[in-house]
């Protein structure tokens, strides 16, 4: 089944059966906010996965998803967009829970450890960039201000956050 590209419909169906078999163990890991309910998300999921080629391609075991989706509810997140906190990713026919870059923000600032002071930014080609290691750590990033910054490939991408005692945690991607 791997590499043929599995009807969406059907994929979307089977999973749609197996999350609603699973509601009860799905509603035990999370705690929906007012307004969301387990259909809701559920729905959403399916929407996902109806819409990810890789995932149809791949032809991920049914199993293997709702695992996955159990994972990112767990944590309190959101599969996709507009949220974009995490996706589902196919290894073979295993599918697999990524958390991306704002569900990790997310994660953090729940913690309840950190100021509202934070900032994620992207580092294109042109900028000037730097990341400082040692006893005074520190990223610097001066973005080219000619108009064509926009257009020009990214290079990295990096977040810092303020601890509630005053300290920074800085974390940097390359592309």
């Amino acid at each position: 089944m791997a590499g043929q590209l599995v009807d969406a419909k059907t994929l979307g169906t089977t999973v749609r059966d197996m999350l609603m078999r699973s509601r009860p163990k799905l509603m035990q890991l999370v705690d929906l906010r007012p307004g969301v309910t387990i259909e809701k998300v559920i729905e959403k999921c399916c929407f996902e996965v109806s819409n990810n080629k890789n995932l149809q391609r791949a032809g991920c075991t049914p199993a293997s998803i709702v695992r996955a989706v159990a994972e990112i509810l767990n944590c309190d997140l959101k599969v996709g967009k507009p949220h974009d906190h995490a996706y589902l990713v196919p290894y073979g026919d295993t599918c697999t829970a990524i958390i991306g870059y704002k569900g990790m923000i997310a994660l953090a600032m729940a913690s309840g450890k950190l100021k509202d002071k934070w900032s994620c930014n992207v580092v294109h080609e042109g900028d000037e960039f730097y990341l400082e290691l040692g006893d005074c750590e520190r990223v610097v990033h001066r973005p080219a201000l000619d108009g064509q910054r926009e257009k020009r490939p990214i290079t990295h991408v990096y977040v810092i956050f303020e601890f509630l005692d005053g300290t920074k945690l800085h974390n940097v991607w390359d592309t």
